[in-house]
């Protein structure tokens, strides 16, 4: 799921697709068509249409355009990722904000700010890839803890 029509979020919404993600889209609706093809796209930040669950990533890369509405119903859901785009201060003040405004703490620990592996990106095509790459590694280790988790320790050596 993608927040925003920032040139990062139709970066990352563009590179998930190529990696084999579903891809939703929560933006204004006139910004609907900067994304091209999405399986999903949803008018504003509302994203209970969505049923969203804890196997679900968000990704906020609003830029300045609905932070803190994006941010609050990212937040919201049940995904087991929220990510924002944006520098670590802002995510903070934000984080402030949110907490002032009733999302609990649990909510907002569950926060990655900024979002992505540190790669030193600056276009936001190496942004979408650091984020993309943080998506891939945590949910990889997540089902290859699993698999160790389940694998019986005749089977390790």
């Amino acid at each position: 799921m993608v927040c925003g029509v920032s040139a990062v979020a139709v970066a990352v919404a563009d590179l998930a697709r190529r990696v084999g993600y579903r891809v939703a889209v929560a933006a204004l609706a006139e910004d609907h068509g900067a994304f091209g093809t999405a399986e999903q796209t949803i008018a504003g930040f509302d994203l209970e249409p969505l049923a969203v669950t804890a196997e679900d990533w968000i990704v906020v890369s609003t830029q300045g355009k609905r932070d803190r509405e994006a941010l609050a119903a990212a937040l919201r859901s049940k995904a087991g990722y929220v990510a924002f785009v944006g520098s670590r201060r802002k995510a903070e003040v934000l984080s402030r904000q949110l907490h002032e405004q009733g999302v609990g703490e649990a909510s907002l620990a569950r926060l990655t700010a900024p979002a992505g592996l540190d790669i030193h990106g600056i276009e936001p095509a190496e942004i979408a890839v650091s984020i993309i790459a943080e998506i891939i590694a945590r949910r990889r280790s997540a089902v290859r803890a699993e698999s160790v988790a389940t694998t019986p320790l005749a089977e390790t050596g």
